[in-house]
């Protein structure tokens, strides 16, 4: 590629420039384009009429940008350009060498976030560090550092920082390409993670054998090539590591603010298993199709999983006087079952076992209310739901199932191959969403269990166990007079007449504010591992959670700007017996108040609940009125009112600063503070007080790399927080205002 003959550098006060000239006749000739004037007339000649449907010289503008390395010189090239006056014929050009610039800068900023890690290393003495300065692992100060600065959550900044080490030290091939742009980040990720688990030597002889087609090819067939090419390079250790990362095997819950959803994922499962589990998923959708709940096949699989997964999965009869789809249909879920009109061990007819029938031994649980046997009672021949008890159809004997069931058939108007990937994606030819089965509005979802509709047999909790055989033993006699009799049995943890004691560890955590409780659709709320939800999705959870005894009530008040000033716990009556009912769904309430709303509140009519939270809201109001007179006068702004000589913190300062802070006071960390440790900024063993203004939550990650050399972190006045790296930068958390 021709070099540039010249660049003026800015003169000072103009700003960063560039100036490049480039011989185009040269350039041309070395990218074996034919020059104007050396060919034949008619060639010539075609070139100018295609020149002049394109304009004047476009086609040497692109020539250009796909020649220059992404680098300063290409950066001031289409730096400054208007898309609008760029000719159709160069816009592919031009977005090519934006993306060329991107992966540039990319492997930039990774060879930074490297030095960085090497540079952390060599003041940890459990790290070593070679003489090229590539360490053998990346600490987490090192992420930690890498996430402040960057902006991102420490598990990303791990990864971040891993991949940098790996591409500079490991794979400079892979970084190299990435550098000149002839791969893209995405490429580069998908390299270093499919060698990761080998050694150098094997890595970079599978890099050198993927690297000169990866540019070329799409994500799914990089993929797929890198699959196989580790397989051939390491078959034994490819088995092995399948075996080893199925015991890593987890779900995952990711949040989706923008629409108020969420995905539910497992990760690492057994393939045959989950492929299995999906084979499930489809057989009962598509038994709820034929019972006729509306819907696309996507759309029932998810109801399914969730009513499977809760417990509630619900019956569906089918409607009256439908006989199910015919094995012509194309809906026909043929599993190896007879149809309603096909002779089977059941007997012809709607009785028999029909589409979804029934698996052997498998009846699932009966509708709530039904009077059959639940959830809990064992009766014979019980076990897992099957796709039959959704569809209705019980009791029937199925016959075994067909080698190919039809549900496994690709469509007829699907494609031989994708021509994305080269190739059907798994799952492409099998489970095809057809699409909503009918108009109108799709089937409800199951209920939450714990309700007074459903009470799953347990919640977090062993299940239950068989009674007993009955014992032909004399019953016992009672105690002499005046001697303590043995207690009746009950639930661990329980006091007398059904209270039970500080509630077990639920599974889900809300915070409501007071507009949303008392039925105001813009009221804000939160819940844990879902993030930001709508008051309709709140209410129906805390008015459960008012009947759950084992439910804790707490209220926030706050002031005009948000901010936790007061905590309070909501005092509630049990009624015996109550403490016998299964834990809820949800553990934890917290009704964040404003003062001067709780201050000019009355008795509330509705729920009874609601008066327990503004009485409690009221002794909140009045203990928040007298820590501020007593803070106001006090050096530093606190008063240690309620600091304890103790390490460990009352359960009144933990709930008052896990209230004011929410979460891990590192300012990059999302974990709540509940989960935390409650960490003191001047040490206890230091003369350090066990008070609201020397503690703040900190995961116990950030928690022990706050501890390592060079870090330091001051609380500069109660819930303010400066943290500095061993670098000198420092960075500030305030506490989270709540939403109003």
């Amino acid at each position: 590629m021709p070099a540039a003959t010249g660049a003026d550098l800015p003169s000072p006060g103009e700003g960063l420039a560039w100036s490049c000239e480039l011989d185009l006749g040269q350039l041309l000739a070395t990218i074996g384009a034919t020059q104007l004037g050396a060919a034949d007339d008619e060639q010539a000649a075609a070139e100018e009429a295609a020149a002049v449907d394109r304009g004047p010289a476009q086609d040497r503008t692109s020539a250009v940008l796909d020649q220059l390395l992404p680098g300063p010189a290409l950066a001031a090239w289409v730096s400054g350009t208007d898309v609008r006056q760029v000719p159709e014929w160069d816009l592919p050009g031009l977005a090519s060498a934006f993306h060329r610039l991107t992966a540039w800068a990319q492997a930039c900023e990774l060879q930074a976030v490297a030095e960085m890690a090497s540079r952390t290393a060599l003041r940890d003495d459990h790290v070593r560090v070679d003489e090229d300065g590539r360490p053998d692992q990346v600490t987490p100060a090192a992420a930690s550092t890498v996430g402040l600065e960057l902006v991102m959550a420490h598990p990303t900044a791990m990864d971040w920082a891993h991949l940098g080490v790996t591409l500079r030290w490991r794979l400079p091939a892979t970084w190299a390409a990435l550098h000149a742009g002839a791969i893209d980040l995405a490429r580069a990720r998908l390299i270093a993670d499919a060698t990761g688990p080998l050694d150098d030597v094997t890595a970079r002889a599978v890099e050198s054998r993927i690297l000169p087609r990866a540019g070329d090819q799409t994500t799914g067939q990089l993929r797929a090539a890198l699959r196989r090419a580790v397989i051939a390079a390491d078959p034994e250790g490819a088995e092995q590591r399948r075996k080893e990362a199925q015991r890593h095997a987890k779900v995952s819950l990711y949040p989706d603010p923008a629409t108020g959803t969420a995905t539910l994922t497992g990760s690492r499962l057994p393939a045959v298993h989950a492929a299995a589990a999906m084979a499930r998923l489809t057989a009962i959708a598509r038994a709820m199709k034929s019972a006729g709940m509306t819907g696309g096949l996507d759309y029932l699989r998810a109801n399914a999983l969730i009513g499977l997964l809760l417990g509630t999965l619900q019956l569906v009869p089918p409607p009256d006087g439908d006989p199910g789809p015919s094995p012509g249909d194309p809906d026909y879920p043929d599993f190896g079952y007879p149809g309603p009109g096909d002779p089977g061990p059941g007997g012809p007819g709607p009785g028999g076992p029909g589409p979804g029938g029934q698996e052997p031994g498998q009846p699932g649980p009966e509708a709530p209310g039904s009077g059959g046997s639940g959830p809990g009672d064992h009766a014979p021949g019980h076990g897992s739901p099957g796709p039959g008890d959704v569809a209705g159809h019980r009791g029937a004997q199925p016959v075994p199932p067909d080698p190919a069931p039809s549900d496994m058939a690709r469509p007829d108007d699907a494609p031989d191959e994708d021509p994305g990937n080269g190739h059907l994606e798994y799952g492409d030819d099998e489970d095809w969403d057809d699409g909503p089965f009918a108009p109108g509005p799709p089937a409800s979802w199951p209920p939450l269990p714990a309700t007074s509709a459903q009470r799953p047999p347990f919640l977090g909790q062993p299940p239950p166990r068989h009674p007993p055989p009955a014992s032909h033993s004399p019953p016992a006699r009672p105690p002499p007079r005046g001697q303590p009799g043995r207690p009746p049995p009950g639930r661990r943890g329980q006091r007398p007449h059904g209270r039970p004691t500080r509630p077990p560890p639920g599974l889900l955590e809300l915070v409501i504010s007071w507009r949303a409780l008392t039925g105001d659709p813009a009221g804000p709320a939160t819940l844990s591992r879902a993030g930001p939800i709508t008051a309709g999705q709140a209410l129906p959870l805390a008015l459960t959670a008012a009947a759950d005894p084992h439910a804790r009530w707490q209220v926030i008040l706050t002031d005009p700007d948000g901010y936790a000033i007061a905590v309070e716990t909501v005092r509630r009556r049990y009624r015996p017996g109550q403490g016998r009912r299964p834990a809820g769904v949800t553990s934890q309430v917290a009704v964040t108040i404003p003062a001067t709303v709780a201050d000019q509140l009355t008795d509330a009519a509705g729920p009874r609940i609601r008066a327990a939270v503004l009485r409690a809201a009221r002794r909140a109001l009045a203990r928040a009125r007298q820590m501020a007179a007593d803070d106001a006068s006090a050096p530093g702004g606190c008063a240690h009112t309620t600091a304890t000589p103790s390490y460990r913190p009352t359960p009144k300062i933990r709930d008052y600063v896990t209230a004011r802070d929410q979460t891990c006071r590192n300012p990059r960390c999302r974990q709540p503070a509940r989960h935390a440790d409650l960490d003191h900024s001047i040490a206890w063993h230091k003369g350090g007080l066990t008070c609201k203004c020397n503690l703040g939550p900190y995961c116990r990650v950030h928690h022990q790399i706050k501890q390592l050399p060079g870090w330091t972190l001051t609380q500069t006045r109660p819930g303010n927080f400066q943290l500095t790296t061993p670098a000198g930068r420092s960075y500030t958390t305030t506490p989270d205002p709540y939403p109003d």
